[in-house]
């Protein structure tokens, strides 16, 4: 059984005094949509979507402040080849709302690899992902903080060729990061099983996180089968691997359902 790490899938929230940023809209997001309607606090949210399988957008038609017209969403993404941007979340949001969109006021933007200054100090830059279809990464700069967030990864590892240079690539860009939210799915046995997914080992991100000079760690998008004590062993492993390749700054956690982490 899985009680201590949830079941919801992805979404994750960042909030800073005047802003509520949103990364992904898994089922997860209900919670914070109810937490968000009954503090008031924010009216005016920014929604970036990675991709849109269904572990990471079912949470948007039951999602509370969406039936508020007295909130504006802001979401962002990018389009597939096969579906433009507009018509994919129609398609999300149609089992809540039916052919209509939803009340509260939704302003759209397409994104591609490269960086934007959404708000006045508030920098995001977006870069294509190794994962099955058209999947973006994002790293949110606010407050001082850089704060990565990158649920659906493969990283290489011992395994890359001569011509695999996404860890190389990535890596420049998240170097030095406050915060990384990764994807840790497999332990390194059932990645062997599962190489060219689209996800990595939780071995794997620790080492690109250490290597990389990132702060803290927090290794999410966990394979739906482990049970409590895989993900306890997966936590108590990854600073096992700190220790002993010497990451002295690098924090890490498996992340969970509620989890609360100051950058």
């Amino acid at each position: 059984m899985v009680a201590k790490y949830g079941k919801h899938t992805a979404c994750v929230s960042i909030e800073t005094p005047q802003h509520m940023f949103i990364f992904d809209a898994g089922s997860g997001i209900s919670l914070l949509g109810n937490e968000l309607m009954k503090s008031g606090k924010h009216k005016e949210l920014w929604l970036f979507l990675t991709h849109f399988h269904h572990d990471h957008i079912e949470g948007l038609a039951g999602f509370p402040c969406a039936r508020d017209k007295d909130y504006t969403l802001h979401i962002s993404a990018a389009s597939d080849p096969d579906k433009p941007l507009e018509q994919a979340l129609k398609a999300a949001f149609e089992p809540g709302f039916g052919a209509e969109m939803p009340p509260a006021k939704i302003e759209l933007y397409e994104l591609m690899e490269q960086t934007y200054e959404i708000l006045p100090g508030v920098r995001l830059s977006a870069f294509y992902a190794n994962h099955p279809g058209t999947t973006l990464a994002y790293i949110l700069q606010v407050e001082g903080r850089k704060i990565v967030y990158c649920p659906d990864s493969e990283l290489y590892g011992e395994y890359a060729t001569a011509l695999q240079d996404y860890d190389e690539k990535i890596g420049a860009v998240c170097r030095g990061a406050d915060l990384m939210f990764h994807d840790g799915r497999f332990t390194p046995d059932d990645y062997k099983k599962n190489r060219n997914q689209g996800h990595s080992s939780f071995i794997a991100a620790v080492d690109f996180a250490g290597k990389n000079l990132v702060k803290a760690l927090v290794l999410v998008h966990q394979d739906g089968s482990y049970a409590d004590g895989v993900l306890d062993q997966m936590g108590k492993d990854a600073n096992a691997r700190i220790e002993e390749r010497g990451y002295k700054n690098l924090k890490v956690v498996v992340g969970r359902e509620g989890l609360r982490v100051s950058a």
